[in-house]
């Protein structure tokens, strides 16, 4: 026979007092004890909930992002594949390893241009499937880098805010999915289509 205490206005003292969990039932009274092992369940559970589901993250998250986007003035489409794995509990990272492939859009004669993250501040890039060079990648020089290959690979209408917010969407993509620029985020370029895991 288990013991758990009554509720003290039904056993008609102002005092608990043993009573068997069948008599309870039986009379259709709660028992405290009954009530606390519910109360414990739910807060039990709340406390796993909110460990587990806050940021989604206890673990890394590794990420895959392909964006694209068009660059109407200067002629070309981007399209960025980046990866990497996101630390528990950020949003970005700055690990994260990149390539990015430039096309001619319209009617011009410029080359396609391959763009690949490397070590140390640097960029390997390859115009046409010729041989590959290194460039300098870095916050400072990124943006005349990328203007100096395009030129290289016969683009020559290029547009400066295009240009920037190239590069941009280029390192918000090798950030992560948070950072990546959406469909309208962004200014000069249009987002043709983001998709990431």
């Amino acid at each position: 026979m288990h013991f758990i205490f009554c509720n003290a206005e039904h056993c008609g003292s102002s005092f608990p007092i043993k009573a068997d969990r069948k008599r309870c039932k039986r009379e259709r009274v709660t028992c405290p004890g009954q009530n606390l092992s519910h109360f414990g369940t739910v807060v039990l559970m709340a406390l796993l909930a909110i460990s587990l589901g806050g940021c989604n993250q206890v673990l890394p998250q590794p990420f895959a992002t392909r964006a694209t986007y068009d660059a109407p003035k200067s002629g070309f489409r981007i399209v960025i594949d980046a990866s990497g794995v996101i630390a528990p509990g950020a949003d970005v990272t700055d690990d994260g390893v990149w390539t990015a492939e430039v096309s001619p859009i319209g009617s011009t004669n410029a080359k396609t241009v391959n763009i690949q993250s490397a070590p140390n501040t640097s960029a390997t890039v390859v115009v046409d499937a010729q041989d590959s060079m290194s460039v300098d990648w870095n916050s400072r020089n990124s943006e005349a880098s990328f203007r100096q290959v395009l030129e290289l690979a016969g683009y020559t209408n290029l547009s400066d805010a295009e240009m920037g917010e190239a590069v941009r969407a280029i390192e918000c993509a090798n950030s992560g999915p948070k950072a990546t620029l959406l469909p309208g985020q962004t200014t000069s370029l249009t987002a043709v289509q983001v998709n990431y895991d």
